[in-house]
C-alpha cells in the first residue's frame, strides 16, 4: 500500500519528539524537515537523513506531499495551517489548534473547501488512564457525572537556565499571545471536560496569582458551569523546588464525581525501578478498588498511524477530536483564561518584588 508522504514543520524540542514517533510508523515516510532555525532543522534532517527547508511556502512547492506535521510554535499554526490548506495537503497540528478561536474558525473552513483533513492532537483523548475514566462513564459506572475535577502542577520556569531552548519558551509563553501556563496546559484540561461531560462551556469563574512577574498568571483556578449541569474545577499551579513526580505526591489528580460513584486518578504517585507509577481508583457503592498502572506517554506513535489510517480513509480515524471540537477548546482556554485575569492577585509590581524574595 501507498505510504502517506509527510513533511515535519517545527524541529524545536517538541518537533524531535515528533519526528521520532513519525519514523517509528509504518505506512508514513518523512520526505523533508522545516524550522526557521537553521541549526534545529538542519539537527532533524541529519537526524532523519532527509533534506531540510527554512522556508514552509518553498518546502511545499517542491516536496510531494500528502500532509504535514505542524509542531511550530503555537502562535505559527494559524498562518502555516491556512498554508496548507492552500496547498491541498492534509495536516497534523500540535495543540492548540490556533491562539484565537476566530482564527481556528477560519482554518476549519479553509480546511473544508480543500476537502482535507486536519488532526489535532490532544494526549488524554489518547493515553489509556484517561480514556478508561471515559468508559466508566460511558457505561454507566458511576451514573450521571456531577463534576470533573482536574489539578496539575509543573510548569516552573526557573528550572531552566536563562537562555536555553526551554526557558526562551516558557518566558515567550508567559509574556507573549500563548497567554500562560493556563491556556497552553489548560487547553488540554478544557478539551477533556467537555470529553467527559458531555457538555458545552456556559460560564467561567476563576482567580489567580503572577507569583513571578510576568504577564501571565502562573497560578489559577478555573470553575467552569457546563450546559447539562456539569461543574468544572481546573487547578494550575507550580510547587517552588519540585521535579515532575515525586514518591507521594502526585504530578496531578483528576476526579469525576456522578451520582452512583467516583473515578479518581492520581498522575505519577510513586516511583519503582526507575518508572513512575499511576494510581487508578473506583469507588461506588459495591465497594473500591484501586490499581496502580504505568506512567502514560504521549501516544504520539498511535497517533501518526492514525494519521495515516485518516489519510487512507479519507476521515479521521482513531481518537482524534474534530477541528470543531479543537477550536471549542481553544475557545474555552481563551474564555478561562479572561476569568482569571479580571481576579488576579497583587500587580505585576507587587508580583515581581515577591519573586525576588524567593
Amino acid at each position: 500500500m501507498k505510504k502517506v508522504r509527510i513533511a515535519l514543520i517545527g524541529c524545536g524540542a517538541a518537533g524531535m519528539s515528533h519526528l521520532k514517533a513519525m519514523l517509528s510508523v509504518r505506512g508514513l515516510q518523512l520526505k523533508a524537515v522545516c524550522d526557521l532555525n537553521r541549526k534545529y532543522a538542519k539537527r532533524a534532517a541529519e537526524f532523519a537523513g532527509v533534506p531540510f527547508y527554512l522556508d514552509a511556502e518553498t518546502l511545499m512547492k517542491r516536496e510531494e506531499l500528502d500532509g504535514v506535521a505542524i509542531i511550530a510554535t503555537a502562535h505559527a499554526h494559524y498562518p502555516l495551517l491556512m498554508l496548507a490548506a492552500r496547498h491541498k495537503l492534509h495536516a497534523i497540528c500540535e495543540k492548540p489548534l490556533t491562539l484565537k478561536p476566530a482564527e481556528g474558525k477560519r482554518v476549519v473552513a479553509a480546511f473544508k473547501r480543500a476537502r482535507r483533513l486536519l488532526a489535532v492532537t490532544f494526549t488524554f483523548r489518547y493515553v489509556p488512564s484517561t480514556r478508561r475514566l471515559k468508559q466508566f462513564i460511558d457505561k454507566g459506572t458511576i451514573g450521571k457525572v456531577l463534576e470533573v475535577r482536574h489539578v496539575g502542577w509543573g510548569g516552573l520556569a526557573e528550572k531552566y537556565r536563562a537562555g536555553t531552548e526551554n526557558r526562551v519558551k516558557y518566558d515567550r509563553m508567559y509574556e507573549g499571545d500563548i497567554r500562560g501556563i493556563l491556556f497552553d496546559c489548560g487547553v488540554h484540561t478544557f478539551d477533556l471536560f467537555r470529553w467527559l461531560s458531555g457538555g458545552e462551556y456556559v460560564k467561567f469563574l476563576g482567580m489567580g496569582v503572577c507569583h513571578k512577574g510576568y504577564d501571565y498568571p502562573d497560578s489559577g483556578s478555573v470553575l467552569c458551569e457546563m450546559d447539562n449541569g456539569v461543574r468544572c474545577l481546573y487547578e494550575h499551579g507550580p510547587l517552588p523546588h519540585y521535579m515532575n513526580g515525586a514518591d507521594g505526591i502526585p504530578l496531578g489528580t483528576m476526579c469525576v464525581a456522578g451520582t452512583k460513584g467516583s473515578l479518581v486518578f492520581k498522575i505519577a504517585v510513586v516511583r519503582r525501578n526507575g518508572h513512575y507509577l499511576s494510581e487508578f481508583q473506583v469507588h461506588t457503592k459495591r465497594g473500591s478498588r484501586s490499581e496502580m498502572v504505568p506512567l502514560y506517554g504521549k501516544l504520539r506513535d498511535k497517533q501518526y498511524a492514525d494519521f495515516v489510517r485518516s489519510v487512507r480513509a479519507g476521515k479521521l480515524r482513531g481518537s482524534f477530536p474534530s477541528p470543531e471540537e479543537a477550536n471549542k477548546a481553544t475557545d474555552a482556554a481563551c474564555r478561562a483564561v479572561d476569568a482569571v485575569l479580571r481576579n488576579v492577585v497583587g500587580t505585576r509590581r507587587a508580583a515581581r518584588a515577591a519573586a525576588r524574595r524567593y
